[in-house]
């Protein structure tokens, strides 16, 4: 039996348990069954917005991730290393401060904004260090040192980030996701990661919701959702894939041993070894994995987008827009939208049968010359 066959054979079924609150629904998923959809006919509701550069010698590059704040949006170029800042759509300036001088960055590991004091907050990988910059100057106002790597941040309030500790050792086990006062240092709440998950965790499991809390996906077998605020953690559901439940998790052990594959395989879907976007909304929820991290050993197509509805679920292998080229990626989900980019090149220059999203989104990219453009919708 080939390796293809026994994926096939042992992962085709996934026990899913969603726990909210004392509520607990369990149902069989076929995560093999999961199917291409349309973005059209999946979004109760779909927003396209140009991004409008009036300055010629200004370009948006390679965007390596998005964040949204209300009209604020932020898009992080990977290959320039620099934030460039958008209000409603409009650019208005950039974080464009590579080198080795105090006010200076050489490799951006996360950032997040402050709202309330209109400030860019960046963790210097190279330096160790959250670095924080006017939105209005992009000067830097100050900085504060830190003594451990960070993975993902996010600003809760006032001094309260949370904050991903990665393992300071392949065999340290000190990575962590925390509520942290980073004037104080005191942790507010905080529990441990295991490193596999260490590795996985960015931006890319951060959620901001309508209230200006922050919901947390935790990658694994088990995915679990925590709600992070001043306070402290509460776990908000979780997703069990597999036929062990809660009771095996793919991070207890790592191991190359042939049963221990065969038995992995047997837990259920690979999509859940990935970071994701959660969304809830009433009995509604969703999780939109990162794809690129979420590949199998034997490369076989994999769930992108579950979305469960009390007792009812769908599984979504790629999700697309006719007329539009390569499946939209997750960038972002915040205040209860989902995020994603078009790049013009995308965009087919055949208009004929065009359904009526992808006749807009080609109306907007032509109109926006050779900017992206950011599609968000709600489900």
């Amino acid at each position: 039996m080939g390796r293809g066959t026994v994926y096939f054979t042992f992962a085709i079924m996934s026990i899913m348990t969603a726990c909210r609150g004392s509520e607990e629904i369990s149902l069989e998923v076929d995560v093999s069954c999961a199917e291409v959809c349309r973005l059209e006919d999946l979004a109760a509701e779909v927003k396209v917005i140009p991004l409008e550069i009036r300055d010629t010698t200004v370009k948006v590059g390679d965007i390596y991730s998005l964040k949204s704040y209300g009209d604020r949006i932020f898009l992080y170029d990977g290959r320039f290393r620099k934030i460039q800042c958008f209000d409603g759509g409009r650019y208005y300036g950039e974080l464009d401060r590579v080198g080795r001088g105090p006010e200076e960055y050489i490799d951006i590991g996360a950032y997040t904004y402050d709202a309330l004091r209109d400030e860019l907050v960046i963790f210097e990988r190279n330096a160790r260090q959250l670095k924080f910059y006017s939105c209005s100057s992009f000067r830097m106002s100050r900085s504060i040192q830190m003594d451990f790597y960070i993975s993902a941040l996010e600003h809760i309030s006032g001094d309260k980030f949370l904050v991903v500790r990665e393992n300071s050792s392949s065999d340290s086990g000190d990575g962590a996701v925390l509520i942290l006062d980073i004037v104080t240092g005191y942790k507010v709440d905080w529990f441990p990661i295991s490193t596999v998950q260490s590795d996985l965790i960015s931006d890319m499991s951060i959620t901001r919701e309508r209230d200006g809390s922050v919901l947390f996906s935790l990658p694994g077998y088990v995915n679990e959702v925590y709600r992070a605020d001043a306070t402290g953690f509460t776990e908000v559901s979780g997703i069990f894939f597999g036929k062990y439940g809660a009771r095996r998790k793919f991070w207890e052990e790592e191991s190359t041993d042939g049963e221990y594959i065969r038995d992995m395989l047997e837990g259920g879907g690979p999509a859940a070894i990935a970071p994701s976007y959660y969304m809830e909304d009433g009995d509604r929820e969703s999780f939109w994995y990162v794809s690129r991290y979420g590949t199998d050993m034997y490369h076989q197509p994999l769930m992108s987008l579950f979305i469960r509805d009390g007792e009812a679920y769908r599984a979504v292998s790629r999700l697309v827009i006719d007329g539009v080229a390569d499946d939209l990626q997750p960038l972002c989900a915040s205040e209860g939208y989902y995020y994603s980019i078009v790049y013009p090149q995308q965009v087919s220059a055949v208009r004929e049968g065009m359904s009526p999203l992808c006749r807009e989104i080609a109306a907007v990219s032509e109109a926006a010359g050779d900017n992206p453009l950011i599609i968000t919708f709600r489900i």
